[in-house]
């Protein structure tokens, strides 16, 4: 939710619940950082975006931080631990939190705008390290990024014109190159599913535990 009086961002839900109150279990200090659009969890550490600024920020820490991630101005009157500047003109469409032998936790970000780009970051490092980048096709290209998945350190793109690439994450958490791809289009088109006048328009992009991909 983006209204800053609230104080709260995000909401733990039990949507196996009966609609109502009852499904919230839980709910985080948001610091004065405001709702954004996206958030993501690997069930331990949360991340969420900021409707007040161009950052990201750790919403599971409150004002009890493990970690600063840079000098955002994003306020004067609120100290938050865990900050990723987003770059200027640069939106953070995506996000994903994974778990890592190595690095405890492992934050991937999607960039769109001046800057079009996965990057992987270092969850719970003290000087938030880039552990690794992969510079993807501008926004205006024809297979620009829309979303992504992680399941099984395979990173799954979904791209503009309907082709889906799959991207292995390799021991190091670099991002290799793309392994293999298919396309959403073709199959639907094959199963008589046809495009409309304008084209599909493809949304988010999920996956499985049994490696089914739902776009």
């Amino acid at each position: 939710h983006t209204y800053l009086e609230n104080s709260v961002n995000n909401f733990l839900l039990d949507l196996t619940k009966p609609h109502g109150l009852e499904q919230t279990l839980y709910r985080w200090d948001d610091a004065g950082m405001d709702g954004g659009q996206i958030t993501s969890t690997n069930g331990r550490s949360v991340w969420s975006s900021s409707g007040v600024s161009n950052v990201l920020y750790r919403a599971d820490v409150g004002s009890h931080g493990v970690a600063t991630w840079g000098q955002c101005n994003f306020s004067k009157f609120f100290t938050f631990p865990g900050v990723v500047c987003i770059p200027n003109n640069t939106q953070a469409i995506q996000m994903e939190v994974t778990p890592s032998a190595k690095y405890d936790t492992v934050v991937y970000v999607l960039y769109s705008g001046d800057t079009n780009a996965l990057v992987a970051y270092a969850g719970y490092e003290d000087t938030a390290p880039i552990l690794s980048t992969m510079n993807l096709p501008n926004a205006n290209a024809s297979n620009t990024v829309l979303d992504f998945a992680i399941r099984s350190d395979i990173i799954y793109m979904l791209h503009n014109d309907g082709l889906v690439s799959l991207s292995p994450v390799t021991d190091n958490l670099g991002l290799s190159v793309n392994a293999s791809s298919f396309n959403v289009s073709i199959l639907l088109e094959k199963n008589g599913i046809l495009a409309p006048r304008g084209g599909f328009t493809l949304g988010p992009i999920t996956v499985d535990t049994f490696s089914n991909v739902y776009v």
